[in-house]
């Protein structure tokens, strides 16, 4: 799967879903003109006066019929959208769930969080929130949100309780295809799009419900009368519209459901994981079946059905099972679980261990690792986990634990150095704060360059935007990154994923630009130049090797020039210009990045710790990078 062309052809059907829109508002705007006008020619333009007025053009009232379809929709579908703005979180929420607590005992939803670790480590996507919509019995999941920083998985509570390991994997890797497919932000606007329309429909009722008859006003009964027959004739309008709209919903998300369940049985290579939770899903007595009030505005978004409509959003479960397992006989049975000799075959692959996979050398393996969707990654991040021991994932995974692990991953070798940052520690959280990251210190001590980003995702996932404390640790991170006066690689990544995760893209652009590279010759500039310092400390040198790294970018040639070093251009104007480059289109992304890793490999080799550089780096801007290991 080409991560970069699947969001370039979301951004696409985001374009024409946009051309339906702007068409259907157009016709809605017409077909309420013509009520309008039919009713002010028969009912109360001559009312009361004996008048006949004649014709069907009047520009005042198809004025006003324009500004109140569009204050209308256009007001309504913005509004919910605006609602939505949390991202994936939202969503989940305005259907009922529950968030899960990543340090959970709860036995279902603790194999819930294993697997969403672990396609989030294979990944290189940020830990999203996981809900369960309690109550639930039916088997379903869906994944929303604007960008990988902001993306939540729900599923239903009868999904945890019904499926088994191998299942669940196949619905998590189903989801986890949509966020990298890039259809996220594309199904919170259609939720936005279907309730302006619907919007239309209310207003019509609202209209019909607003009459009032007197016997021996005609001229208010004509009035009344117009009300009526325009009140009825908007909500027909109304829910037409919204018919039409659910067409474009059931189009969309059919292509999209097959694409990402190809993308899941490529990813656990184990056709039988989805499958049998598709087969599971027919034979279960409530199927796919979400009850919540507000399931119908969100159904395009969900694995399977989640409500019963004359248009299914979902092909059907018997396509959807025969295309990833051919052999099958059709019955909606239960099949005989193969999870034992697939647990034995997953131990042999552990045993042999992290060693054996094999460091992505050169710039083309690295970019074969954006939105990496393979079962190579998944060993590696099933790996990743196995090496790290329980009593340290269980520190990660609680907020006090986490906070002290952010700390613990800046504290240097150096013992004098070390003792100073012990001081601001003590002096910014006190003895208590002080005695937790000591005793992180000593739990995470000897762990690898390939755990620390891996094993920072999941604890940053455990941190709390609105706690105090969680925020409090971000500017004391930067200060204990400061106490050498260098700022490492791996410490601006660290800041820079932690600051994603506390803050999230909600304050941000949700969405990419296709300006020019020159509308953003500060921002690449400022970034390019900081990569060109790291790996080259005399200055008088950087400007060769940018030059270089850009003749083989034709895009940036004459867009992007070295920026000495200089207060303007510090971490903080480097924060705000990957924000800026976050924004940039996804080709323009992708051309960036190339540069960066033109300028790493500089010298012919790509080091682990670049490696991790470059992942943290890409992730910033909602690129993620499937892992490196070493040999």
């Amino acid at each position: 799967m080409d991560f970069f062309a699947s969001q370039d052809h979301a951004r696409k059907q985001t374009r024409w879903l946009v051309a339906l829109y702007v068409f259907t508002v157009v016709l809605i705007i017409l077909s309420i003109y013509g009520v309008v006008a039919y009713s002010y020619t028969h009912y109360i333009g001559g009312a009361g006066r004996h008048e006949v007025v004649v014709g069907w053009w009047f520009p005042d009232i198809f004025l006003w019929t324009t500004v109140g379809v569009l204050v209308i929709v256009v007001g309504a579908s913005a509004f919910k959208i605006s609602s939505l703005n949390d991202g994936g979180a939202s969503v989940a929420k305005a259907l009922g769930g529950t968030r899960v607590s990543p340090d959970t005992r709860d036995a279902d939803e603790r194999k819930l969080m294993n697997v969403v670790e672990e396609m989030s480590i294979a990944s290189g996507v940020p830990m999203p929130q996981v809900y369960v919509l309690e109550g639930e019995a039916g088997i379903n999941a869906f994944a929303a949100g604007y960008t990988i920083h902001d993306a939540a998985i729900a599923v239903t509570r009868g999904c945890i309780e019904t499926l088994n390991r191998d299942e669940l994997q196949g619905v998590i890797a189903h989801e986890f295809s949509h966020i990298l497919n890039g259809d996220m932000r594309l199904n919170i606007r259609l939720i936005g799009v279907l309730f302006g329309i619907l919007v239309i429909a209310i207003v019509g009722r609202e209209m019909m419900s607003s009459i009032r008859f007197r016997s021996r006003d005609k001229e208010g009964n004509g009035l009344a009368i117009a009300l009526l027959v325009g009140g009825l004739a908007i909500m027909i309008i109304g829910y037409i519209g919204v018919f039409f709209a659910r067409l474009i919903q059931c189009a969309i998300s059919r292509q999209r459901e097959f694409l990402a369940d190809a993308s899941a049985v490529q990813f656990t290579r184990y056709p039988d994981g989805i499958g049998g939770a598709l087969i599971k899903i027919g034979a279960h007595s409530s199927g796919s079946q979400i009850t919540h009030s507000h399931a119908e505005e969100s159904s395009h978004m969900y694995f399977a059905n989640g409500v019963s409509a004359l248009f299914s959003t979902h092909p059907p479960l018997d396509i959807r099972i025969r295309a990833v397992l051919p052999q099958w006989d059709g019955k909606f049975e239960v099949r005989a679980s193969s999870a034992k000799k697939r647990e034995a075959s997953a131990k042999k692959e552990s045993a042999q261990g992290v060693s054996k996979i094999p460091l992505q050398k050169n710039t083309t393996e690295l970019f074969s690792g954006f939105g990496a969707l393979n079962d190579s990654s998944l060993l590696v991040a099933q790996n990743l986990l196995c090496s790290v021991s329980d009593p340290m994932k269980d520190i990660l995974r609680n907020r006090e634990g986490a906070e002290a692990f952010v700390l613990v991953l800046l504290l240097e070798h150096d013992s004098a150095l070390r003792e100073k940052q012990f001081v601001q520690i003590k002096t910014t959280g006190g003895n208590e704060l002080l005695e937790r990251v000591q005793h992180v210190w000593e739990s995470a001590y000897g762990m690898t360059l390939e755990q620390r980003l891996p094993m920072l995702e999941i604890a940053v996932s455990a941190l709390e935007s609105e706690n105090s404390s969680s925020q409090t640790i971000l500017t004391l991170a930067q200060k204990l990154a400061e106490v050498d006066g260098v700022i490492s690689p791996f410490e601006f990544c660290l800041l820079r994923i932690v600051r994603l995760a506390l803050k999230g893209r909600s304050k941000l652009s949700k969405s990419s630009r296709e300006f020019s590279a020159k509308e953003f010759e500060k921002s690449f500039s400022v970034a390019a130049s900081f990569v060109t310092r790291l790996g080259c400390k005399d200055e008088s040198k950087c400007s060769d090797i940018l030059n270089t790294a850009l003749k083989k970018i034709p895009l940036f040639v004459d867009s992007i020039r070295y920026l000495p070093t200089s207060a303007e251009n510090g971490l903080s104007a480097l924060d705000e210009a990957l924000d800026a480059i976050a924004t940039a289109s996804f080709v323009m992304r992708k051309q960036f990045l190339q540069l960066v890793m033109n300028i790493i490999q500089q010298d012919g080799k790509v080091t682990i710790a670049e490696s991790e550089f470059f992942r943290a780096f890409a992730c910033g801007l909602d690129c993620p990078v499937a892992p490196v290991i070493s040999r």
